[in-house]
């Protein structure tokens, strides 16, 4: 049956101005399935909507006051007539954008570029129930518990930087930043066979945690020499590939300064809107050197999910939390405090 009446939801309302409201439960209609929330994730693009950033053109959101959260796990409620597939009860996750498949973007090979790009959803994943088309679900295998599952997002991002590099078995690495997503592209290039991985990372709880997930080296950039550490590491040649996660122009600098002739930069941290860089293309013209930049995911999160249960990402989900306690999970992540926040909602059985 689907779920009517009221329901508590986390929303934005301006800059630094996030409120739990009572709101309605959205209804499914046509191709849309009603979602009971398991768990759901704090990203860092909700850190950044939170601070107020301006990314109209790259993030969907709605009017405000909104709904945010992207990351979730859930349970379907009930489905629209013009739904098949599902069913009451399926465990899912979600992909939130969903591409056209048919403009010129989509057509070579880059729906992460989609020209019509929409987010087919109503309201976000902070919240009880959301309501999305059913094109954006994708099952979630019996092995992978629903705190997991909500992670495969962001899991799918982290997957596209590795698959854009050209990750090959034996390959060194270097990831500035030690937050989910760097975390995310060590474990996965550990999982493709990576050498030598070196993780840049200021604060000691996130460099502690990375060797837990297999880094073979640390630095504290704030107190150690990174280039140096690097050569010394890389008989002074330089990685294979490096990933930067931060989204800093000192990052992003670090990660193609560090790589070997030949080698691959992939920036895929979010910069600031005005970011900028300063590259002397001398150094990557005669090194032949290539600089690649990666945004969202492409048609991964199945993958992910059959990988999932051998990455051990129970470390990543630090913190877990009641949906209420959202201004503090924020506070938590801004602060340093956790790495992944996930909200219990539902939990492991929502329904």
């Amino acid at each position: 049956m689907m779920a009517s009446g009221t329901m508590r939801a986390v929303r934005l309302h301006g800059k630094e101005d996030l409120r739990v409201d009572e709101v309605s439960i959205p209804t499914a209609e046509g191709n849309e399935v009603q979602l009971r929330i398991a768990f759901a994730g704090i990203c860092g693009t909700d850190l950044h909507l939170y601070d107020g950033w301006e990314m109209s053109g790259a993030v969907t959101l709605p009017p405000m006051p909104a709904i945010i959260g992207h990351e979730l796990s859930a349970e379907v409620e009930e489905v629209g007539p013009g739904v098949t597939r599902w069913k009451s009860g399926d465990r899912v996750t979600v992909q939130p954008q969903v591409y056209c498949g048919d403009c010129t973007m989509c057509q070579r090979g880059s729906p992460n570029m989609c020209l019509n790009k929409t987010k087919m959803t109503k309201g976000g994943a902070w919240a009880e129930y959301m309501v999305v088309n059913e094109r954006t679900l994708h099952a979630v295998p019996a092995e992978v518990p629903m705190n997991l599952a909500a992670m495969t997002e962001p899991l799918g991002c982290a997957m596209r930087a590795v698959e854009l590099a050209e990750l090959d078995p034996g390959d060194n690495v270097f990831v500035a930043g030690g937050g989910t997503i760097g975390l995310l592209l060590a474990r996965l290039a550990r999982a493709r066979g990576a050498n030598k991985i070196i993780l840049s990372e200021p604060q000691a709880r996130r460099r502690a945690l990375a060797k837990a997930m297999g880094v073979t080296r640390t630095i504290d950039p704030a107190n150690e020499d990174l280039e140096a550490i690097v050569a010394t590491e890389t008989a002074d040649l330089g990685v294979d590939v490096s990933f930067e996660a931060v989204g800093l122009a000192v990052t992003s600098m670090a990660c193609i300064g560090v790589i070997r002739p030949g080698g691959t930069a992939v920036l895929m941290g979010v910069p600031r809107p005005g970011t900028k860089l300063e590259i002397n293309p001398w150094d990557i013209v005669t090194a032949e050197r290539t600089i690649k930049t990666s945004w969202l995911l492409v048609d991964n999160m199945e993958s992910c999910l059959r990988l999932m249960p051998s990455l051990g990402l129970e470390k990543i989900a630090t913190h877990t939390i009641p949906l209420t306690e959202a201004v503090e999970g924020i506070r938590m992540c801004k602060a340093g405090e956790a790495l992944k926040v996930l909200f219990e909602v539902g939990g492991e059985n929502p329904n």
